[in-house]
């Protein structure tokens, strides 16, 4: 691998002159493969208003805690309130949704060790040559992503019921890794180190900004939406016709996917008016990892270009 060149995909189907004729053309078709597939799942999980994304809800809608009736059905009797030997609503509704955030984060790690370890394989020499002689494992792949995704992001049912939606969600982390092996195996591994670095720092410092800060930006899901659709658009359009400016592509898809972030972290964070319900770890977990992974890639095809 090493010497080898972002272009050096074009090897892997042994016709060096694949795109030849449209020299404008992204270096790697999978990386952008893969974001296109991205950008369409993460555009249906963008809104913010009820009846749009069945996972989010305002805090007005917050069952149980704040009910003070439901409370009195939890304990039996309001005198455990009144007393003290109990914690409030309030108190409650916060170690419920810490609890939330630890399971959360837990599953989004898990996924993440998954995504490394298979990106590593790709840079071992056996497996590396296995990635490029079977490059219809990708496309299949990537279809079987996008069908496993579909039950996860529609179907709230599916996305709640144990153990099936960890069965799902394990089988469409699995295709997202050899994806993401198949993206980086043609990729210098500098660059693919310099990627993952650099998504590291801008997931850590956003993280910490999205739980720190007092602005709130759960409204913007509407304007991540049409954002995500306007770079899935523009993806689509430069895969077929190779249009020029990849660069400002790149940069607007990592603007758009670092403010993705931010706003899905304090939606799992619940510091605002719109929360994901705690029942929703599946799709919260999924939410964030899909914000990790187009960050990389956009990453690494903007230093491939360097």
């Amino acid at each position: 691998m090493q010497g080898q060149g972002p272009t050096d995909v074009y090897n892997m189907n042994q016709n060096p002159n694949n795109n030849a004729g449209n020299p404008n053309q992204s270096g790697n078709p999978y990386i952008s493969s893969m974001q296109q597939a991205n950008n369409a799942s993460h555009a249906f999980t963008s809104p913010s208003y009820p009846g749009v994304n069945p996972y989010m809800q305002s805090e007005q809608q917050q069952p149980s805690v704040h009910n003070p009736n439901y409370t009195e059905k939890l304990y039996d009797t309001k005198n455990d309130l009144e007393h003290g030997s109990l914690d409030s609503p309030a108190e409650i509704h916060k170690m419920m949704r810490m609890g939330f955030i630890k399971k959360v984060y837990g599953i989004l790690t898990l996924q993440l060790l998954l995504t490394i370890s298979f990106m590593s394989l790709a840079f071992i020499e056996s497996f590396n040559q296995y990635l490029k002689t079977n490059l219809a494992l990708f496309w299949v792949a990537l279809g079987l992503s996008i069908f496993i995704l579909i039950p996860l992001i529609c179907f709230r049912k599916v996305a709640r019921t144990v153990p099936t939606n960890y069965i799902l969600l394990f089988a469409w982390t699995l295709c997202e890794s050899y994806m993401l092996a198949t993206a980086v195996a043609a990729t210098d591994p500098q660059i693919v180190m310099l990627a993952g670095v650099g998504t590291l720092a801008i997931t850590f410092s956003l993280t910490l900004y999205a739980c720190t800060t007092k602005t709130d930006f759960t409204y913007c899901g509407g304007i991540l939406f049409c954002l995500a659709s306007m770079l899935l658009v523009w993806g689509i359009f430069n895969i077929i016709f190779g249009f020029r400016g990849n660069t400002v592509y790149c940069l607007l898809g990592l603007v758009v996917y670092s403010f993705y972030l931010i706003y899905d972290t304090q939606l799992i964070m619940g510091k605002f008016g719109s929360e994901y319900s705690i029942d929703d770890y599946i799709f919260a977990a999924l939410t964030i990892y899909l914000d990790i992974i187009n960050l990389f890639l956009y990453l690494l095809q903007l230093l491939s270009k360097k």
